[in-house]
């Protein structure tokens, strides 16, 4: 499913990377920082929230029982 998105959608994909990169493209070091540190602490930080979130959500009873 995922490969299937990502086949889909890998231009945009691509477009989307070299334009938030563009701006430091002359700053080889900066760029990778970026790429090899920022990105991946960012998409683990967004892993872990959305996991916690899943794990922490609990259904809440629709119906009240009467006594």
């Amino acid at each position: 499913m995922i490969l299937i998105i990502i086949l889909i959608f890998k231009d945009t994909f691509l477009y989307l990377a070299v334009l938030a990169l563009y701006p430091i493209r002359k700053y080889p070091r900066l760029l990778l920082l970026v790429v090899m540190v920022i990105i991946p602490l960012a998409f683990n930080t967004l892993q872990f929230w959305i996991i916690d979130e899943f794990l922490r959500f609990k259904n809440k009873p629709t119906h009240v029982p009467s006594e």
